[in-house]
């Protein structure tokens, strides 16, 4: 678990260098909160769609629950 836990550390701290020394706004990009990836990100949320996912099967995230038909 601990090299799980530097990976996320390592990933967090990229993106917030990556943001504070970017010169111009529009070369900024959303990043999740949580994983620090970059792909499927949801804006309302503030993460990807990975963890918007896990979140919403623990019921960790309030208003949001899982389809199932």
């Amino acid at each position: 678990m601990a090299g799980k836990a530097q990976k996320y550390a390592a990933k967090t701290k990229t993106a917030k260098r990556l943001r504070g020394s970017l010169k111009h706004s529009t070369k900024a990009y959303n990043r999740c909160e949580i994983c620090g990836r970059s792909r499927g990100y949801i804006r309302k949320y503030k993460i990807c769609r990975i963890c918007f996912r896990q979140r919403a099967m623990n019921g960790e995230l309030p208003g949001v629950h899982v389809a199932t038909w």
